[in-house]
């Protein structure tokens, strides 16, 4: 591959390596404090600290990580996420308003008690006193004071990010699944479930936090759950999450062939693991992948390759001997298995044939659309253009511009030209993300600008194109968004659902909260429902996006949401 240009991210799913992914990404600075560790004795732990953002991300398998224990002196029912909590109330103590958590490789099964009583919680018995640490102290709970936690975390922030999305009960829970990981019997994996079942049953009577079959409740041993609770935190997909704030998801629009690294590849990385949502993405973008690992299992190869690893090779594969061989010279062996993987590629993926257009400079005049000329200049550049990657971009360019029209006519003939520049981009490429989704926006700018009565037949294939959107990006903020305002303007007795519009603009927010255009939709179904409090909330939110995602149309939604909320 002489010649190539070769960018290097690092990426993190919210386990090992979060902090060192996000200060390259973010910047600011690594800070120590005193924390405790899994089994209570005290150490010092790293966070990364970012002053000009008042954000802490907080890496648990620092503080209260399973790779801490010696596998003989692990104790899975004494273990404490106590740690994690000293991390948050450091990060507290220097003003955080926003607590990053990354949550895996944890040795405790606690629910997140150790870390809401580093926190000021008050986990009692039916005498009052406090009980001990970790899991095999919870069936002893009879009440938790948690109004310290509330008074700490009032006003800030925290995200928790999850590279699975198990629940804390249950066959596919907290006890059953990772339970063995950290050491636990069978028997003292049915101690944990009982224990956890006993913390479920708390949170909910004392803190009316109802969290034990909410997704990624069940991640780091639980402790999704206490953050759920007592931080009133948000669960997000660690992978997804981590790959659009360093730059990796964007860095795939103008990529030819991406290259990954993974200790293990096994079915537990298919459930939201960094270097298979990385595959995924950059088959959704029609990016070939190689990937290199220090183990595979053989028996999932099949699946890594339909998520999009076109390639994979183990270190065994490259010619290291045996499992010690591998983990002595990793680096060399690192070298050799990308070396293997990516020369399968190479001459298709580099050949002058197979090479896509640069749309880079393309997509800079997209998202400066605002200033004046920019949007013409686009779409003729794009018409003169040869790539099949054209005509999504094509029918993009011309909603927008459509948008802007004052005349009927010109906008039916934008949206029309539109749509048949999406239909061509899905014909070419069913499985992009983007064609779906333009095409469902221009079927629908089409139909709002023919009438009402036209815009109801195109109701179910709107619908459609966003759940196909959604089916290959499950991510998708802006799908949810248009599907919220389908149920949403749709009259009750053609099949609107207003409570449903409500669901899907709240997670159109959640997903995608650097989407200046969600939040208006949002806080209008709030409105409705006379949550007033919840609408200012996040007509608020606005104004603290400091990277909007497209940052052409940020202005006149922050004029709007500010608009909205001065009549509050």
């Amino acid at each position: 591959m002489a010649g190539a240009a070769v960018k290097a991210i690092a990426v993190s799913d919210g386990g090992d390596g979060l902090v060192d992914a996000l200060q390259v990404a973010l910047g600011g600075r690594r800070v120590e404090s005193w924390a405790r560790g899994p089994m209570g004795g005290r150490r010092r732990a790293a966070y990364l600290w970012i002053p000009r953002r008042r954000t802490a991300v907080i890496e648990t398998a620092l503080a209260s990580g399973l790779s801490l224990v010696a596998p003989c002196a692990r104790r899975p029912l004494r273990a404490t996420s106590r740690g994690t909590g000293d991390l948050m109330r450091d990060a507290l103590r220097r003003g955080a308003r926003t607590i990053i958590v990354g949550m895996g490789g944890t040795a405790a099964s606690d629910g997140g008690a150790g870390m809401a009583r580093a926190l000021g919680a008050r986990l009692l018995d039916h005498r009052g006193r406090e009980i001990a640490d970790g899991a095999g102290a919870l069936p002893r709970l009879a009440r938790i004071e948690a109004d310290g936690v509330a008074a700490r975390l009032s006003g800030v922030r925290v995200l928790a990010l999850s590279d699975v999305a198990n629940p804390l009960l249950g066959p596919k829970g907290s006890a059953a699944v990772f339970g063995p990981q950290k050491g636990a019997s069978p028997r003292e994996v049915r101690a944990i479930e009982r224990a956890l079942t006993r913390w479920a049953a708390a949170l909910e009577n004392d803190l009316g936090a109802r969290v034990a079959r909410v997704p990624g409740a069940g991640a780091a041993g639980g402790l999704g759950a206490g953050l759920l609770a007592f931080a009133r935190a948000r669960i997000v997909p660690g992978a997804r999450w981590v790959l659009q704030k360093t730059g990796a998801s964007k860095a795939l629009k103008g990529a030819d062939l991406v290259l990954t690294c993974e200790g293990r590849l096994d079915a537990t990385s298919l459930c939201g693991k960094a270097p298979v949502e990385l595959a995924r993405q950059a088959r959704r973008r029609g990016v070939a992948c190689a990937a290199i690992a220090g183990q595979v299992d053989d028996s999932v190869r099949p699946a890594l390759r339909k998520a999009g690893m076109t390639r994979v090779v183990s270190f065994a594969q490259a010619g290291a001997k045996s499992k010690r061989d591998s983990m002595r010279q990793a680096a060399a062996w690192a070298r050799k298995a990308a070396a293997v993987a990516a020369s399968g590629l190479a001459l298709a993926v580099f050949s002058p044939a197979a090479r896509s257009e640069d749309f880079k400079a393309l997509d800079d005049l997209y998202w400066h659309r605002d200033r004046p000329g920019n949007l013409d200049a686009l779409i003729s550049r794009l018409e003169s253009s040869e790539s099949p990657e054209r005509f999504w971009r094509l029918c993009r360019a011309k909603v927008r511009r459509g948008e802007d029209r004052e005349k009927k006519a010109d906008r039916l003939a934008d949206y029309s030209m539109a749509r048949r520049d999406c239909e061509q981009a899905v014909a070419v490429s069913s499985t992009s993300v983007d064609a779906q989704f333009w095409l469902g926006v221009a079927m629908g700018r089409w139909g709002e600008a023919k009438g009402v009565m036209r815009a109801l037949f195109l109701i179910g294939p709107i619908r459609l194109q966003m759940n196909e959107t959604l089916r290959l990006e499950p991510g998708h903020g802006g799908a949810h968004r248009l599907l919220g305002e389908l149920w949403w303007q749709i009259p009750a007795l053609a099949g609107g659902d207003k409570k449903r519009a409500l669901f899907e603009f709240e997670e159109a927010v959640r997903l995608a909260p650097n989407h200046s255009a969600n939040y208006q939709p949002l806080a209008e179904a709030y409105l409705y429902y006379r949550r007033i409090d919840d609408a200012k909330r996040v007509l608020k939110a606005v104004e603290a996006i400091a990277e909007p995602a497209d940052p052409a149309e940020y202005p006149e939604n922050l004029a709007d949401c500010r608009k909205l909320l001065s009549g509050l």
